[in-house]
């Protein structure tokens, strides 16, 4: 009996203890609740009594962003809302032009050419420039106005090859302009299309190129003047090259062979000639002789299987030639395998090629006199050796020079 009692009393006990608990913790949620409950009506009394003050209050106490330039040789070019902005622009664009240019090769590496900076401030002449319209503005080329001191030497048509301008833009942005009379000191107004930043870059390429082969004569006097014949075919050969590509931001400036291993080698050409040389005799035509000597090395007409529109002087490398009459430039420049070519107008349909020059001295739309030294020869273009190739054509059709020179 007392021990179902015992164990009746602790059960009671037990269940005191229970309840006693549970209002304890009823109690507790009720005090967090209303704790909570403070907290918000403590915030909303400020709020309230405060609250229209603190934006203002931020406000005054914030620090505004300070603009920055970015400077090209000291001269503002753009505008962006912070120092840090302008930073990243101008490491995007030394990307745009180095790393965004590996299709050429392996980037080994760069240099900023010209003086780029950074200036917080403002200048008051530039607009505020987004990130993106501002390195926009840096990749793209801008016409830039620039004046060049004529030296001595200087002819129209190798300035404007120099400086990569159209002769003729020359010519117009220069009223009043002989391009026969530079005088020394004279200034030339150029229009030039520059970047503001200039980035040198230089990429490593491997190519795997032809050889050409050569050609080895030897001499048969069977063959008669200015007869040849082919013994044995030339085959090209084969090389694994590795070259140093420069550009500058987008243009390629140099390209220097560093390293080169034959892969297979080529075979000469076995070309057996006659004598190689005639001497020409004057005709009655009313062209002068581009060179001084008069010594042919290929004639006019058919020739290995084709036909040979010209006629091909001895000349060695230097050698001053000379304008067969007197005309305008039509044509100065490189022409494929003629390599560097003069063609002159001389009115009636009359037209006077020399190809295959070292140096040029004339340029498009220049007139000269007949005997005037329009270039010197050399080995430009397809050749064999130094020489001037020279063609007469008459309303479009070549004809032999040596039935015209005189």
């Amino acid at each position: 009996m007392n021990s179902d009692w015992e164990t009746n009393l602790e059960q009671r006990r037990q269940e005191r203890r229970t309840r006693r608990q549970q209002r304890c913790q009823a109690r507790r949620r009720t005090l967090t609740g209303l704790g909570a409950f403070a907290v918000l009506v403590m915030l909303t009394t400020i709020f309230v009594r405060f609250g229209p003050a603190l934006p203002a209050l931020n406000l005054a106490n914030a620090t505004p962003p300070v603009p920055a330039e970015i400077l090209c040789n000291d001269q503002p070019v753009v505008k962006l809302a912070s120092y840090a902005e302008a930073k990243d622009v101008i490491e995007q664009v030394i990307a745009h032009f180095t790393t965004g240019q590996e299709k050429e090769g392996r980037l080994v590496e760069f240099k900023v050419i010209n003086d780029v900076a950074i200036r917080e401030g403002d200048s008051g002449g530039l607009p505020l420039s987004t990130p993106e319209a501002a390195y926009e503005s840096l990749i793209s080329l801008k016409q830039e106005p620039v004046i060049y001191e004529v030296q001595q030497g200087d002819v129209l048509s190798a300035i404007a090859e120099n400086q990569r301008i159209p002769m003729m833009e020359i010519i117009e942005s220069n009223p009043g302009l002989d391009p026969d009379k530079l005088q020394i000191g004279q200034t030339l107004k150029l229009v030039k299309p520059v970047y503001h930043i200039t980035i040198e870059s230089k990429f490593e390429i491997d190519a795997e190129e032809a050889i050409p082969f050569g050609v080895e004569e030897v001499y048969d006097p069977q063959l008669g003047w200015g007869k040849t014949e082919t013994r044995r075919e030339g085959q090209p050969g084969k090389r694994k090259a590795t070259y140093i590509l420069t550009k500058a931001n987008c243009e390629v400036v140099n390209q220097e062979l560093t390293a080169e291993t034959a892969i297979e080698e080529p075979v000469a050409r076995l070309v057996a000639r006659g004598d190689r040389y005639i001497v020409a005799s004057r005709g009655p035509g009313q062209f002068s002789w581009p060179v001084p000597s008069r010594k042919v090395s290929s004639p006019f007409g058919s020739r290995w299987g084709g036909t040979h529109h010209g006629v091909d002087f001895y000349a060695g490398i230097g050698t001053p030639i000379a304008a067969t009459a007197a005309g305008v430039v039509t044509f100065a420049g490189w022409n494929g395998l003629y390599g560097k070519e003069v063609i002159i107008s001389h009115g009636n349909g009359l037209e006077s090629v020399y190809a295959h020059l070292n140096t040029i001295l004339v340029g498009p739309g220049q007139r000269v006199e007949q005997g005037e030294n329009i270039g010197r020869s050399g080995a430009t273009g397809r050749v064999t050796g130094p020489h001037l190739h020279f063609e007469i054509k008459v309303a479009g059709s070549h004809r032999d020079p040596l039935e015209l020179l005189r």
